[in-house]
């Protein structure tokens, strides 16, 4: 099997360059009542 050394994973920066995966991100996988309404308009 071989091993990747120099694989990048890109996926966090796409979730924080986009307000609205990031928005969604905040409210489905932290566990944090006052993220449960946050909206991309938010600006977070």
């Amino acid at each position: 099997m071989a091993v990747i050394h120099k694989a990048k994973d890109n996926s966090v920066k796409t979730i924080l360059a986009e307000p609205e995966l990031f928005a969604e991100f905040l409210r489905n996988f932290i566990p944090i009542d006052i993220l449960k309404d946050i909206a991309p308009a938010d600006n977070v």
